[in-house]
């Protein structure tokens, strides 16, 4: 990682640089990049070329400095042309230039102690792309249903000589259901004399006997009827 600053803010950016390394990352500014005899402009392109991401210290004195700027534009430039992560860091009574202020920066201004701590560590976790740990989800209460290892997919087919059930893509279990001649017919009769009396379905369309009660004991009958088998007793131990 590449940090770009004004030499006026050198004492607090040396002491903000060797916390990063102290974290582990690798950090370096002009102050390591520049050896005698080379060309200032080409050394901190390399630097800035050569690494993953870019750092900025905005501060008063920064804001004013002619070198930085130009910190300042290659380091934007190269994050819109590689993607390269460019992360302002502000410090002092300083205000973010309009393009910086669009990306995720790092507030330093007027905090220091704990709060300093916290923030750096919070930057060493952005650079690394560390997430937060989710929290462990809580166990799942007996009897409720729910299994730890998350829902699974099963098939319910039913038809008039066949029910199977079982996972999806899996061995089915199968019963052929059988219907005739039980309470289901007098049910089939009842429901179809209250269709045919419009008056009477409406007067007792809540009753036990109306059109809305027979079709729930019509319902609750077709699943006795057709999940009386090891199909049913399948899906009864999957809920």
């Amino acid at each position: 990682m590449f940090v770009s600053y004004s030499h006026h803010d050198a004492e607090w950016v040396t002491a903000f640089v060797e916390r990063l390394r102290g974290a582990g990352l690798r950090v370096a500014s002009d102050e390591i990049v520049l050896r005698p005899g080379d060309v200032l402009v080409h050394s901190l392109e390399e630097a800035i070329r050569n690494s993953v991401h870019g750092l900025l210290v905005f501060s008063p004195a920064s804001i004013d400095d002619g070198w930085t700027k130009q910190g300042y534009a290659a380091l934007m430039q190269r994050s819109i042309e590689t993607g390269q992560r460019f992360i302002p860091v502000l410090f002092g009574a300083a205000e973010l230039p309009e393009f910086a202020a669009n990306r995720r920066y790092c507030d330093f201004r007027g905090v220091d102690g704990h709060e300093y701590q916290r923030l750096v560590a919070a930057l060493v976790s952005a650079i690394r792309d560390e997430r937060p740990e989710r929290p462990a989800s809580p166990r799942p209460v007996p009897g409720s249903g729910v299994r730890p290892e998350g829902p699974r997919r099963f098939v319910l087919q039913v038809a008039v000589d066949r029910v199977a059930f079982g996972h999806e893509g899996g061995v089915a279990i199968e019963h052929e259901p059988s219907v005739a001649g039980t309470r289901l017919d007098d049910l089939v009769w009842r429901l179809d004399n209250a269709r045919r009396s419009p008056a009477r379905a409406v007067r007792s369309a809540g009753s036990e006997g109306g059109t809305e009660g027979l079709l729930t004991e019509c319902g609750r009958e077709l699943g006795r009827l057709f999940l009386s088998g090891p199909a049913g007793e399948a899906l009864a131990c999957e809920t």
